[in-house]
Parts: structure tokens; C-alpha cells; sequence
């Protein structure tokens, strides 16, 4: 076929390609809304002693302790095994949820993102997590390294935004998936 010959195909047979197209659109719209949304919390936590400059016994500074055992913290806390323990033991469903932490460069601020398909869901689970490490900051129960006097302080709100922004980039994709294969079976039909 040529270009023209193609081109007289999609202008005899439009509705073929604006059908498909729509089509496509309301099944990624439907995909959407049973996905549901994501939402995303963003927490830090500040470990903290109160001679944050004196050296210890290991000839490190506290500092550098703090930071090392900040390290620890964030990694542990985003193993499965560990957010498995402190949901179920918060009396949260573990579900789909999803646990980053690390630790910001220099400090002893460990990040907390955990990302779950309800608001409430996600702020819930987060809490819990940061409440976890404020209480292995005091007991040890999970059997994380820990030093004398450290503290752990929140910093900043709790709070829940929503993560699934790629709703516009799934209907981009369907919107060209349908013309795409509108577009295929048109030329089938003009090519019979």
C-alpha cells in the first residue's frame, strides 16, 4: 500500500480508529479505579545523645556513632522480617505495603517513606514503624546496636500525598495503544 492509499483507508474507516481508541481509553480508566490509589508518607527521625561531640571508647566521635548506628536502623527497618514483626504486632494488616528508609548523608536523620493504598492506611503504618524505632531506641527488643542516652526525636509532621501519579500515563498508553491497533486493523480490513 501506499501512503496515499493508507492515508483514503483511515479517512474511509475513521470510526474503526476512533472506536478502538475510545475503547482502549475506557479500559485504562477502568484499570485505574480498580488499582485504587497509592498514597506515600514521609517521615524522618532524629537519634540523638546529649554529648553528641565526645569521644567514646571505640576512639569514634559520638557523631560518628550516631550515624553508624543510624545506618543500622534505616536498614533494618525496611526488612521485610522487621515491618512484618512491628505491623503484625501493631495490629496492622501488612498487605501491599511498601518500606524505603535511609539515612541522610552526614547525620544521624534517618527517612522513613512507606507507601500503601490508603491514606489512612499509609499513615498508620508509617506511625508504627517510627513508633518502633523510638522504642528499640529505649528497649532493644528487635536487637538493634544501641548506646547510652540515645534518643530518638520525630521531626516534622506525618503526613500522606498521594504516590500514584502515573494515572496520565496510563491513559496516554491506552489512548496510543488503541490507535495503534485501530490503526493495524484498519489496514487488515483495506488490505483484504
Amino acid at each position: 500500500m501506499t501512503l496515499r492509499e493508507i492515508i483514503d483507508a483511515l479517512r474511509r474507516r475513521w470510526f474503526v480508529v476512533v472506536a478502538g481508541t475510545v475503547i482502549a481509553i475506557a479500559v485504562g480508566v477502568g484499570l485505574l479505579l480498580a488499582a485504587g490509589a497509592t498514597y506515600r508518607v514521609e517521615t524522618s527521625v532524629l537519634l540523638s545523645r546529649p554529648e553528641a561531640a565526645a569521644p567514646d571508647t571505640a576512639g569514634l566521635t559520638s557523631s560518628q556513632n550516631l550515624q553508624l548506628l543510624a545506618a543500622s536502623y534505616s536498614e533494618a527497618i525496611e526488612s521485610p522480617g522487621v515491618v512484618r514483626t512491628v505491623l503484625e504486632a501493631a495490629g496492622l494488616e501488612v498487605g501491599d505495603v511498601q518500606v524505603r528508609s535511609e539515612t541522610v548523608k552526614g547525620t544521624s536523620v534517618v527517612e522513613l517513606t512507606v507507601e500503601d493504598v490508603g491514606r489512612s492506611e499509609a499513615v498508620e503504618k508509617a506511625e508504627a514503624l517510627l513508633d518502633a524505632i523510638q522504642d528499640e531506641v529505649r528497649t532493644s527488643d528487635l536487637g538493634l546496636p544501641s548506646a547510652d542516652d540515645l534518643a530518638a526525636v520525630e521531626l516534622g509532621e506525618t503526613k500522606a500525598t498521594r504516590a500514584s501519579g502515573t494515572s496520565l500515563f496510563v491513559l496516554f498508553a491506552a489512548a496510543a495503544t488503541g490507535l495503534a491497533l485501530s490503526v493495524t486493523a484498519v489496514l487488515l480490513l483495506e488490505s483484504q
